[in-house]
């Protein structure tokens, strides 16, 4: 019965998959984005595997990122590289996961076997801990951030230096 259904569950996972690429692959991106990269760095070293959030103001989209192990940057607005030109919030985030999250399959007992559908959901999440923030809450809001930039009509490079 669960060969079964994890097939079926794969099935629909490959054909959403395949819709989304297809609608994504339909050759335009966004025009009118301009390249903003640079590095962002905590304390002067630079912050690997950070998610970056341009929070536009006004109708302007927003523009994300995630760090390089060099913290190094760059920008894009849904699936187009860049972001528009004005006034962005900057959102800085990186979680540290928790070191004792439980990897086991919670529809199963410690013997392996199949657990009800009510005891499974009662499993979800336990075992595991909380997550934490590695940078300070004040860059986590785009109402509290001290990052605030102007991307212009040309190739941006914006440092983001968090203390």
């Amino acid at each position: 019965m669960r060969r079964w259904f994890c097939f079926y569950a794969s099935v629909q996972v490959l054909c959403l998959a395949g819709m989304l690429l297809s609608a994504g692959c339909s050759g335009g991106g966004l025009t009118g984005l301009y390249p903003v990269r640079g590095t962002v760095t905590l304390n002067g070293k630079p912050l690997e595997g950070a998610t970056i959030t341009f929070v536009g103001k006004g109708d302007l989209r927003p523009a994300t990122a995630i760090s390089g192990s060099d913290g190094k940057y760059e920008l894009f607005t849904l699936d187009s590289p860049g972001a528009q030109p004005g006034s962005y919030s900057v959102v800085v985030q990186k979680m540290e996961a928790p070191a004792e999250a439980s990897t086991a399959d919670a529809g199963f007992d410690a013997q392996g076997r199949d657990l009800s559908m009510v005891q499974a959901a009662a499993n979800v999440g336990k075992g595991a801990g909380k997550s934490k923030d590695l940078v300070p809450p004040k860059y986590l809001n785009p109402e509290t951030t001290p990052l605030n930039f102007e991307v212009k009509n040309s190739s941006n490079t914006i440092e983001l230096k968090l203390e």
